[in-house]
């Protein structure tokens, strides 16, 4: 976590966090099976569950979410990740 790249996704999540979206490319991850249901407030469809994620690509990006938010007390409900399943 004392990185460049990671120091900056930490000054990110603590002073812009509705840009981590824009400035992160995302977690890549793979699982054995998912199962999808209906969202009853907006009448979509989504993930209800995973059998067996591995994250495969963002570790760093993971790790870094951790720790801002365990070490620095920080936020991290706005903070919003792209994953590619």
């Amino acid at each position: 976590s004392t990185g460049k790249v990671n120091g900056g996704i930490r000054k990110t999540i603590k002073e812009e966090p509705h840009m981590f979206l824009a400035f992160n490319n995302g977690i890549a991850a793979t699982a054995d099976s998912i199962e999808i249901g209906k969202d009853s407030k907006n009448k979509g469809l989504v993930i209800t569950k995973v059998k067996d994620l591995q994250i495969v690509n963002g570790g760093q990006t993971t790790a870094s979410i951790y720790h801002t938010q365990k070490k620095d007390k920080a936020d991290v409900s706005k903070i919003f990740v792209q994953v590619k399943l």
